[in-house]
């Protein structure tokens, strides 16, 4: 009588390959996946510095006053830094944030959140410090942006 059909080391080998294949497929998706994430947290830490520079040119250059109200950002002379924090970026429109519903009774400004890509963690109550350097030498103005610790949070703390 002939059988036809597949033996037992046909099938054991066609399932090792797709076994496989799969294998480094998934692999590739996976590294793949992992990579897009830090190259998103790459770009927010740019988009964060460069938000922040152009908050510290605002707050010194711009009529923070009647635009932003009572919210109008602070400069310290001796020092030549600001705080703020990434929420307050992302309501006055320097950084990209999702808008949320603000609870009852709270500020007139929508709650703007911020996520970490990598962990997709809300790092919208993070601090930076944004401090203005000027080189007398070459006329030349730098900006240093630096994280500052947040109680709960993760907060991004390298931004150089």
């Amino acid at each position: 009588m002939n059988k036809k059909g597949f033996t037992l080391i046909e099938l054991l080998a066609v399932i090792v390959i797709i076994s496989v294949v799969l294998a480094v497929v998934g692999y590739s998706a996976i590294n793949s996946y992992k990579q897009s994430k830090e190259k998103a947290y790459t770009i927010l830490i740019g988009n964060i510095k460069t938000a922040g520079v152009i908050y510290y040119q605002e707050c010194e250059y711009g009529d923070t006053i009647s635009k932003y109200e009572e919210n109008a950002c602070q400069i310290n002379k001796e020092t030549n830094t600001t705080t703020v924090t990434l929420e307050r970026l992302a309501q006055l429109g320097f950084l990209k944030g999702g808008a949320e519903e603000t609870e009852e009774g709270s500020s007139t400004y929508e709650y703007k959140n911020v996520k970490n890509p990598k962990t997709g963690d809300d790092i919208s109550k993070c601090k930076i410090q944004i401090e203005k350097i000027v080189v007398a030498t070459s006329h030349a103005t730098n900006y240093e942006i630096r994280g500052i610790e947040t109680e709960g949070t993760n907060c991004p703390t390298d931004y150089n």
